[in-house]
């Protein structure tokens, strides 16, 4: 081993010796402060009193450029960027942003919003950058933790700004008035729990949102199962099936644009058919469906904005020792993974979607209802958001970042945002 090695080695002890005292930080029993209530409020309010206008939206898509080393792209299902833009009264207001990819760390989630925004002529948290979590997606480049669990990036950020800059302005020009309708539906055979022998609670609820103007039909749908039916070491770089069933419905002439956002996939995966082409044949159909019910509750008046709220929580690095991540400080954290705290906020006529930088459980965070979606993958920097007696359990277990008070802490924010507003009890704890 030379001096490097070592020097690496000894860094890593010491590390784990001035931290080791944190491992079990964050499990004491934490609520909200009365000052993140009213902010967590305040946010909402901005979200609700928004002045309702016309509703415009623009959406384009680009195949992902070639993965850097030996992986390629498949004929078929492709990774992809997306975008579309939302506004009213023809000015852009918000934007959502996704990538068929397995995350997207803090240096790429950057790249993307401030590119978005300079385009767009909005500031970058109007932009919600979502992943759409394909396991066998392309690596965007993230911090050291990020290239060890997972490999090199297969994307240069270069790649994602001209990307992304390309992407936003080919969906300016298709910026045009537009209507909206909502429509969802239980799926109870096709999602099931991902934690062998476990009895969770599963979020079976297809949700779907048609976006349609004159020359564009967008469909963003959410769904909790987990994209993993294609290898995350498979020699191809896979969009899994959130894209196929976008080429399906593409194919049908159903929409131009299908875009999945992660719904709370902690604990969730696909049930009843395994293999990817079948599932996402399934589901296409079920989309499609839903379309037909969308069609009819349209409507062009809509409220749109876009705001985040950061949490106060202890950030961590996943390191699978005696089963519990190490807590580090923001400063570690951030060189070594993500550093994402921020709760992303977009209403949408009468939706709201509300993501976080993580995977969120049906266990912790309860259903989302009609008008709000919790999505998932909205960063990368709290983990999977479980239950304390699921923190255990694998899969998830060395990707579980927060400790049982934060986790607590989390719940409560989003069922203000949620639930439009309803009372989150203020408590009051030693030292507040």
């Amino acid at each position: 081993m030379g001096p490097l090695g070592i020097k690496h080695v000894v860094v890593s002890l010491l590390l784990v010796a001035l931290l080791a005292f944190r491992l079990q930080a964050g499990t004491a029993e934490q609520h909200l402060s009365s000052d993140e209530i009213d902010q967590a409020n305040a946010r909402l309010i901005e979200l609700i009193t928004t002045p309702s206008s016309s509703l415009h939206a623009g959406t384009a898509s680009l195949t992902l450029p070639k993965p850097l080393g030996p992986r390629t792209l498949p004929l078929y299902a492709q990774p992809k960027a997306k975008i579309v833009l939302l506004g009213r009264g023809g000015q852009v207001r918000a934007a959502i942003a996704t990538v068929d990819t397995l995350h997207i760390p803090d240096p790429s989630q950057k790249v993307i919003r401030f590119t978005v925004a300079s385009a767009a002529e909005i500031t970058p948290e109007r932009v919600l950058v979502v992943a759409n979590h394909s396991h066998a997606g392309p690596r965007l480049p993230g911090g050291l933790a990020m290239r060890l669990a997972f490999g090199d990036a297969e994307i240069k950020h270069a790649q994602l700004l001209e990307l992304f800059d390309k992407l936003t302005r080919k969906a300016l020009r298709h910026y045009e008035p537009a209507r909206m309708g909502l429509a969802e539906a239980a799926m109870p055979n096709y999602v099931g729990g991902r934690a062998k022998g476990a009895q969770v609670s599963i979020d079976n609820k297809l949700r779907l949102a048609l976006l349609q103007s004159k020359h564009q039909r967008t469909i963003l749908w959410s769904f909790a199962a987990h994209p993993t039916l294609v290898n995350r070491h498979h020699p191809k770089s896979d969009g899994d099936y959130p894209a196929r069933v976008a080429h399906l419905l593409q194919l049908e002439k159903d929409a131009d644009f299908a875009i999945f956002l992660p719904g709370l996939t902690a604990q969730a995966t696909p049930a009843t058919v395994r293999q990817v082409d079948d599932y996402a044949a399934l589901i296409a159909s079920a989309v499609s469906g839903l379309v037909l019910l969308a069609e009819n509750n349209m409507q062009s008046e809509a409220r749109v904005h876009a705001t985040e709220m950061e949490i106060s929580i202890d950030p961590a690095l996943p390191i699978p020792l005696i089963g519990r991540p190490f807590v580090l400080a923001p400063w570690a954290t951030s060189r070594l993974g993500s550093s994402d705290r921020k709760i992303k906020l977009l209403q949408l006529g009468p939706l709201r979607l509300v993501g976080l930088p993580g995977e969120p459980s049906h266990a912790l965070i309860g259903s989302s209802a009609k008008n709000a979606w919790v999505v998932g993958m909205a960063g990368f920097g709290m983990g999977y958001l479980v239950p304390p007696e699921d923190a255990h359990r694998p899969p998830e277990r060395d990707l579980v970042l927060l400790g049982a008070g934060d986790a607590q802490r989390v719940k409560e924010l989003i069922q203000i945002f949620r639930d439009g507003g309803a009372q989150v009890s203020n408590r009051t704890h030693p030292g507040q």
